[in-house]
């Protein structure tokens, strides 16, 4: 034990939890989350930090945890090794709950392909097969196409009256024979009251957005190119000619073939309608541009300082603070109206969304959530304080979101699901705080360059339930050392002071890291942890390298 007797502690405390996560160490493209010094005593960890988020008036409080969660419930054929959802649509009230509509894909030992195109009605818990395709054959490894699509009217009869809400979708289903191309409408608005779908003639391939009343299909196109590649021919694919109904809120689906920016011809991989007037695409590569009035008779503006996509295909959110996207190893951009865009994710790895899910279409996905923008992989932004968290995890990487028709819950996704009794959807809710969450801190600062000694802890928190505070170092007098801290009061902070251990010991170690572990005593929300406070004295200097 270091001779510390006497000695005057120096206090570090853990109070203000709204640097949130940190984890910008990704560089050269090295794939690791390996600590690096925070520049502010209250950033966090990524590997140890779940569940919670910095409260407005200080502390660190559970976030919303889940509420229920639901199988696919389709069957899978045996050997089937993973279905993929290729896409997912939450909207609502219908009835007085949500309904998610998602794309189910997979093939069998026999390399026959399937497709599902499921509904689930949250109020009636009921989960149905809209469309089912396959088995059809598919020897090659032809990939997966994404589903795209959003909401809209459609008046099949008397386009100049207000039409049958629908949903507008657009896929395409590969097999041996070659593709299928499918330009949905969900109901079909002549059978509005019954499962149906409407499928336009003719369907082209392509991504599928709804603006103006219309169902606009921006229409995958391959020009040729130089030279062969393993023997085929090389072209260039993009999706920026635009086909769409005419008139508005029709079915009348068009072959105008429209392209609006010849510029950079690589296709866009995130768009969105951010008023009446104006469409919003960002390209691939080579910048962005809006399309203002009609689609017949538009006003085109290129930007080319936003940041690109650089062919990642998404699901972008527009939000109170702008249109939210994701540009391929390069993070999470905002873009507010101005001729470039702005990076959101400086704290967090360029690639801290991804999934490692090659074989999905879709990459990412965001969804606003009152003050928070819910990301894909379980990331959250609160745009109060600019601080990144983690929502726990569902049993699922969650690929989608959506927001619950009434504000107080959010469904969640998986990008993909192994059988059929494993978790496709998730639903969070403020009703059902977490029960549990951890918050891992990076090295005490004055533990950085040598030991030091904790001699003392002190909690303050508010709750039903305990929280346990864990040191751990490196050249440590021991492993670890745990202390947990039992709260009982919901109408008041209390203060616990205790030795480290309990026992009149200390723990002397470099790079001292602080892990918060808050656990509710039933099905009461996990406590509020105020302040974590460590005394602590210098021991000796720790042995370069």
């Amino acid at each position: 034990m270091p001779e510390t007797i006497g000695k005057e502690l120096t206090w570090v405390d853990f109070s203000d939890f709204t640097p949130g996560i940190i984890s910008q160490s990704n560089y050269a493209y090295t794939f690791n989350d390996s600590p690096v010094p925070a520049k502010q005593t209250g950033a966090a960890q990524v590997a140890g930090t779940f569940g919670c988020i910095a409260l407005p008036n200080g502390g660190l409080g559970p976030l919303p945890g889940i509420a229920k969660t639901v199988p696919t419930g389709r069957s899978l054929p045996a050997g089937t090794a993973t279905a993929y959802i290729n896409g997912a649509f939450v909207y609502g009230p219908i009835g007085t709950s949500d309904e998610i509509v998602y794309g189910l894909e997979y093939a069998d030992t026999s390399n026959n392909r399937y497709f599902h195109l499921v509904s689930y009605m949250n109020e009636s818990s009921t989960t149905t097969d809209i469309s089912a395709i396959g088995p059809s054959a598919s020897s090659q490894n032809l990939g997966i196409f994404p589903i795209t699509g959003g909401l809209t009217r459609v008046n099949p009869t008397t386009p100049t009256d207000p039409g049958q809400p629908c949903l507008a979708l657009a896929y395409t289903f590969f097999d041996n024979a070659g593709p299928t191309n499918f330009n949905w409408l969900y109901p079909s608005p002549a059978s509005a009251g019954a499962v149906s779908l409407y499928t336009f003639s003719p369907s082209y391939a392509g991504n599928c957005l709804t603006h103006q009343n219309r169902v606009v299909i921006l229409t995958l196109t391959q020009y040729p190119w130089i030279g062969t590649i393993g023997g085929q021919n090389t072209f260039i694919e993009s999706n920026e000619s635009f086909n769409y109904t005419d008139p508005p809120n029709s079915n009348d689906m068009g072959a105008q073939g429209a392209v609006f920016v010849q510029e950079h011809p690589f296709g866009a991989g995130a768009w969105g309608s951010i008023s009446a007037g104006e469409l919003f695409l960002v390209k691939n590569s080579g910048g962005a541009y809006v399309i203002s009035g009609d689609l017949n008779f538009p006003t085109v503006t290129y930007l080319g300082g936003v940041t690109p996509t650089y062919d990642l295909l998404q699901y972008a959110a527009q939000t109170t603070a702008g249109f939210v996207y994701a540009s391929q190893g390069n993070g999470v951009w905002l873009w507010n109206g101005s001729s470039q865009s702005q990076k959101i994710s400086e704290n967090l790895n360029d690639d801290f969304f991804d999934i490692n899910s090659a074989s999905n279409p879709i990459q990412f996905s965001a969804a606003e959530w009152g003050s928070w923008i819910c990301m894909t992989n379980g990331w959250v932004m609160d745009t109060s304080t600019g601080g990144w968290w983690r929502l726990t995890n569902p049993g699922f990487p969650p690929m989608y979101y959506g927001i619950g028709c009434f504000g107080t819950s959010m469904w969640a996704v998986a990008a993909y699901v192994p059988n059929a009794a494993a978790p496709a959807l998730a639903q969070y809710s403020f009703a059902t705080p977490e029960t549990t969450y951890s918050w891992m801190s990076y090295p005490i600062p004055a533990s950085r360059d040598q030991n030091i000694a904790c001699e003392r802890l002190a909690v303050r928190a508010q709750g039903l339930g305990t929280v346990t505070v864990t040191l751990t170092g490196i050249n440590a007098s021991t492993s670890v050392s745990s202390q947990t801290f039992t709260f009982d009061s919901n109408s008041q902070p209390q203060i616990i002071n205790s030795s480290v251990g309990g026992g009149g010991g200390s723990f002397l170690a470099q790079d001292v890291t602080v892990t918060i572990v808050s656990t509710a005593a039933s099905t009461e929300p996990a406590p509020i942890v105020y302040s974590v406070s460590v005394g602590y004295v210098p021991s000796s200097p720790a042995s370069p390298g």
